[in-house]
């Protein structure tokens, strides 16, 4: 039942896709941006992966080893790439057991590589250490309240072993400590100062502030490291932002409602807006859902609607 209600939810945006105007490469500049930004398609990534074509890959990780990890959520599955982007691994199957998924979504890694899989299907965090075996996993349910927890999407593990966790249900983040009891709530549904609306990916800063995708409200808000809200980031060009990546000090965002790519300063200001096409690829992105910075001046974008991953090289302009 919830992967159905996830996969309706998913289903939203590509309905807004087709009365949303495409970019063929549009740059969005200020006039002291000397140094444009574009995209090229490098390398695609689909159908059969050890065994089993792709079916709606939705979050990724990159260790830094710069091994690709990617949620396929069709498909019950993580599989994990090697620099070279071969498949080398994949954990999970259909069920609760523990190591087994339900419904993959958002991942995140820690320092000592051990992987966080937000599962919506199971409505758990299950987390495997640096060699794919399950360790532990957090319930994101409770059965003496169950108001308590909705439906768990972006997962994040803090630099102390906390836990955060988006709840796309009842539009809000769950802290849980180091050993995974829960502690707090942060937002509630609504859109106005900190309060989420069906939060998905969170990423943390250089700052350790935490940045959420607040696809809901159509913008991306950030909260400091003991969840006080510190401000949003909003543009006319955000529908329904899903996924965000470091760079620097720039954001990288994936729009799952216009199918878009977009690039901030870290002010929200506009770099670069691409999509849906791409310079160099032959099929229009269709419900992107994550976007991760890979070495070599590399994007890895989960184009989920179109069941695969895009490697994009990343081409800057030098100074004249």
């Amino acid at each position: 039942m919830h992967n159905l209600f996830h996969k309706i939810l998913f289903l939203l945006p590509l309905l807004l896709l087709s009365c949303a105007p495409g970019h063929q490469g549009r740059v969005d500049r200020r006039p002291d941006q000397s140094r444009p930004i574009s995209l090229l398609v490098e390398k695609v990534i689909d159908k059969d992966v050890m065994g089993r074509d792709l079916n709606l890959p939705t979050g990724l990780a990159v260790d830094r080893k710069d091994n690709l990890y990617v949620s396929d959520f069709g498909n019950n599955r993580v599989i994990q790439f090697d620099a070279q982007l071969l498949p080398i691994r994949e954990i999970g199957g259909q069920g609760r057991n523990a190591g087994l998924l339900n419904g993959p979504t958002y991942l995140d890694l820690d320092n000592d590589l051990n992987l966080a899989v937000s599962e919506n299907g199971n409505r758990r965090v299950s987390v495997f250490d640096s060699r794919l075996n399950f360790a532990y996993l957090i319930d994101f349910y409770d059965f003496e309240d169950t108001d308590r927890f909705g439906i768990p999407s972006g997962v994040l593990i803090g630099s102390y072993g906390e836990v955060w966790i988006a709840d796309e249900e009842k539009s809000r983040l769950s802290q849980f400590d180091n050993v995974g009891s829960f502690e707090r709530h942060i937002g509630d549904f609504g859109s106005s100062g900190g309060q989420l609306q069906y939060p998905q990916k969170l990423i943390m800063l250089d700052d350790e502030n935490i940045l959420v995708c607040d696809a809901g409200n159509s913008e991306l808000k950030l909260y400091d490291k003991y969840g006080n809200y510190i401000r949003r980031i909003n543009s006319p060009h955000l529908v329904s932002p899903v996924g965000a990546a470091l760079m620097e000090s720039m954001i990288w965002v994936v729009d799952a409602g216009s199918s878009e790519l977009n690039l901030f300063s870290s002010y929200g200001e506009s770099i670069l807006r691409l999509g849906p096409s791409l310079p160099g690829g032959s099929v229009e992105m269709r419900a992107p859902s994550d976007v991760v910075l890979l070495s070599g001046d590399r994007l890895a974008v989960a184009d989920r609607g179109n069941n695969r991953i895009l490697i994009l090289s990343i081409e800057v302009e030098e100074k004249l």
